[in-house]
C-alpha cells in the first residue's frame, strides 16, 4: 500500500506567529496521528511533532506556510491541522 500525501498552504493569522505556546498546541493536535507531519516554511521542512522544530522556524504573522502529511493517516491530520489553524485555535497569548 502506497502512502499518502497530502499538502496544503495556510497563511499564520496568530497576532504573535508561531510562539511555544501555539507551536505546542500544534504538536498535541499532530503526534497522535500516524504519520509524518512537517510545515514548509521558507523551502526548509520542520517537524510539526517537535516544538522546537516549529519554533525554530520564526514565523510570524502573515507569514504563508505548506502543510505537508505523509503516511496513514495523512488527510485524517492535515484536516485536523487546517481546523485548527483556520478557526484560530492556535492564537494562544
Amino acid at each position: 500500500m502506497a502512502l499518502e500525501l497530502v499538502s496544503k498552504a495556510l497563511t499564520i493569522k496568530n497576532e504573535n506567529g508561531l510562539h511555544v505556546r501555539p507551536a505546542g498546541a500544534l504538536v498535541s493536535i499532530c503526534r497522535p496521528f500516524d504519520a509524518d507531519v512537517k510545515l514548509k516554511f521558507n523551502e526548509i521542512e520542520y517537524n510539526l511533532k517537535s516544538v522546537l522544530g516549529i519554533v525554530s522556524a520564526g514565523i510570524k504573522s502573515g507569514d504563508a506556510v505548506e502543510f505537508i502529511c505523509i503516511g496513514a493517516e495523512a488527510a485524517e491530520a492535515l484536516e485536523a491541522i487546517v481546523e485548527a489553524v483556520e478557526s484560530g485555535l492556535l492564537d494562544v497569548q
